[in-house]
Parts: structure tokens; C-alpha cells; sequence
């Protein structure tokens, strides 16, 4: 692979980069990040190196090389976290070498950051971290980061501009209550590699740390709002022990929140009535930005808002009833999904929803049977032989 900066940020708050792989007959891909709200001023070495090894490891490059200096604790930290990754999945061969000059430069702004999405994982850390942490405490929030991946896995340009649109006036409007302030960036990163499935289980935590190291001149320290929790941890693009080690001289990267549940999560926001109104889970392709209320993600959060006794005032949803029916064409995709519906039960039961238990029981019975018979044929193609 070949890194060629063509745009340090500093001039129309625009970073961008020719980059080329070597396994790849494609023309080189320029890649690139914008901001409309702030300036940019992170090490472009270091964002585009953090954005691309990974999507590089994958494609079988076995080297990088990039013509603008790099920290050399990103160096470093990425090599940890080849090990890492390669424990997970020993067949990925031998990660990509880093021909690149090292940088003795970097920034030493205060502020911290944490990425906003409007998804329950993200508003849950906004407000934990604010609840927790006076004003002026060195860990409490002073900026926010909405970043717009543009049209992704077939989406259409249109639907892509009205999810943002809309995640944009929610995080606008979350970032304004809870005191800090928004960064909006848009990037076209994930054009380095269009799997779904390859950005959550190895290279979305990366991705989010490069955007922030292109805002170092505003924070110092940003923080990853968790997916899994500490009893569901499995391989995935943001993990504890990936997340940290993205960061740099510049910019210290944590994992925030993996010891709070999803039910945990939800009780953080039930006192936030924005929160309340605003929250964006869905997972539709066509819902225009807004929550569908049927999609298995939607419908989780439902049940737990339900199960906190918030659903009624939870605008985001239109106070919407849970109807047990809803859960009968519907499967966990996975363990933490499943736990999410678990942890709802016993609220239910004290409620005498009993009619909403009995239809988690079985849909949790019936997501298990189908989980494991995935896991099953997952093992079986582990032992085919790669062709």
C-alpha cells in the first residue's frame, strides 16, 4: 500500500490522501475528511495510517508506505494490536510492514471528545460521563464528534443524506443540553474496504480513533462509547483492549462504558427527556433517519424502555406499546442481543407483564437454537480449506 498526503487539513478544514493498493487493479483512491464546524489539525500521518492498516492487513499488502511522518507510539500501539487480532483469527497472515519517517511533533490540547451517534451506547456515555464529572474536571466532556461515513454498502445517496440530516439535528441538540460542543465531520474512510462485516468485528474502533487524531487541536482525549458489555466481550472492531491502543502522543483513546449493561444504559438516559425523544437505534435502510419501531434493535430498545417504565414519555418511539406478537417474526442476532431481552425480564414480572415475558422466553429460546446452529456452520467452514 502507498499513502500520498495531498491535503494537511490546515488551509479549508479538508484532510485527504491518494492511497493505492499493491494486491488491488484499481486506480488509487483518494480518500479524505472534512469538517464544516471546526478546524482540522491532527498529524495526517497518523490518521490516514491508523484509518487504512487494518483494511490493508486484509487485503494482503505487505507494506505500508506513507510520505509524511507518523508518531512512532502509533506505530507501536498498531503492531500490539496486529497480535491482538491475529489471536483472534490466526489465518491473517503476517500484518503489513510501516515504511514511514517518524514525527518528534504533537499536540497538547485539554480538551476530551467522545464519538455521538444519537444510538443509545453513545448518548448513555454523553450522559454518564457528564452526571459524573464537574465542569472544568479534566475528564469531563467538551466535545462532540458526529462523523458522516457518506453512502455505504448500497445505500442510496438519498437515504444517506437524510440519516445524516437527521443524526446531525439530534446530536446538535444532545450536545447543546448536555454543555459540549459538537464537531461534524464527513469522510468517505470506508471506501478502503466495503464489508459490514469486516467494520464491526476488526476496524470500526480504529477508524473512529483516525477521525479523532485529525481533531487533536481540539482534544486530547476521546472516548469510545462500548458495545458489548464485560460478560459478552467477544472479537470486535471496538474493544477494550484494542481501543487504547490507538492512541498516540496526541491523542489518548479509552473505551468507556463496557461495565454498564444495556438496561444499565438505558436507566442513565430515563431522566433525560431529550435523550428520551431523540434517541436513533434503527438498523432500517429505509427509514429516512428515523427509528422504524420493528427492526429487532428498535423493538430492544422498546422492550427496555418499557421494562424502566420510559416508553410512555420516550418521544423517539411516540410512546409506542410493545405488543408480545411483535416478537415472533423476529431472531437475536447474538449473545449480547439476546441479554439485552434477558434483562428485561424481572422488571416485566414486577410490571405483570407476563404476557411480554412469556414472548421473550420464547423468542429467546428460539434465538438460541438458531444461534447455535450459525455457530455451528461457522465452525465447519473454519475447517474447510482455504482456497
Amino acid at each position: 500500500m502507498d499513502i500520498r498526503i495531498t491535503s494537511d487539513g490546515t488551509e479549508d478544514r479538508r484532510m485527504s490522501a491518494l492511497i493505492s493498493f499493491e494486491k488491488r487493479k484499481q486506480p488509487p483512491l483518494d480518500v479524505w475528511l472534512s469538517s464544516d464546524t471546526h478546524d482540522l489539525g491532527g498529524a495526517p500521518g497518523d490518521v490516514f495510517l491508523m484509518a487504512a492498516y487494518l483494511a490493508a492487513w486484509r487485503a494482503g499488502e505487505r507494506s505500508i508506505d506513507i510520505d509524511y511522518p507518523v508518531d512512532p507510539l502509533v506505530v507501536a500501539n498498531l503492531s500490539v494490536v496486529a497480535r491482538i487480532i491475529g489471536l483472534w483469527d490466526r489465518r491473517s497472515g503476517p500484518p503489513p510492514a510501516i515504511n514511514a519517517a517518524t514525527s518528534a511533533t504533537f499536540s497538547t490540547n485539554r480538551g476530551v471528545g467522545l464519538f455521538l451517534s444519537g444510538g443509545v451506547d453513545s448518548v448513555a456515555s454523553l450522559s454518564t460521563l457528564t452526571k459524573s464529572y464537574p465542569p472544568e474536571h479534566p475528564r469531563r466532556p467538551t466535545h462532540s464528534i458526529l462523523i458522516d461515513y457518506q453512502a455505504i454498502n448500497r445505500m442510496s445517496e438519498q437515504e444517506a443524506e437524510a440519516r445524516y440530516s437527521g443524526r446531525r439535528r439530534i446530536c446538535e441538540t444532545l450536545s447543546g443540553s448536555a454543555g459540549v460542543d459538537l464537531i461534524a465531520l464527513r469522510t468517505n474512510l470506508r471506501l478502503l474496504d466495503d464489508s459490514g462485516k469486516f467494520w464491526a468485528e476488526r476496524w470500526h474502533g480504529a477508524v473512529l480513533a483516525s477521525v479523532a487524531h485529525a481533531v487533536s487541536n481540539h482534544i486530547g482525549t476521546v472516548n469510545i462509547g462500548s458495545t458489548k458489555t464485560w460478560d459478552t466481550l467477544e472479537p470486535w472492531g471496538s474493544h477494550p483492549a484494542l481501543d487504547p491502543l490507538y492512541s498516540g502522543r496526541s491523542v489518548q483513546t479509552q473505551h468507556h462504558g463496557f461495565e454498564m449493561s444495556r438496561m444499565d444504559k438505558i436507566r442513565s438516559i430515563v431522566d433525560w427527556q431529550d435523550a428520551l425523544d431523540l434517541i436513533n437505534v434503527c438498523t432500517s435502510r429505509e427509514s429516512g433517519g428515523t427509528n422504524c419501531g420493528s427492526c429487532e434493535k428498535c423493538l430492544r430498545t422498546r422492550v427496555q424502555l418499557l421494562a424502566c417504565g420510559a416508553l410512555a414519555n420516550a418521544g423517539a418511539f411516540a410512546g409506542s406499546e410493545v405488543d408480545p406478537s411483535e416478537l415472533r417474526n423476529t431472531i437475536a442476532p447474538n449473545r449480547y442481543s439476546l441479554q439485552c431481552f434477558t434483562d428485561a425480564l424481572e422488571p416485566l414480572r414486577q410490571m405483570g407483564r407476563h404476557d411480554l415475558v412469556d414472548a421473550i422466553e420464547h423468542f429467546v429460546d428460539r434465538s438460541e437454537r438458531d444461534n447455535a446452529f450459525k455457530r455451528l456452520l461457522r465452525k465447519i467452514s473454519k475447517r474447510l480449506p482455504v482456497r
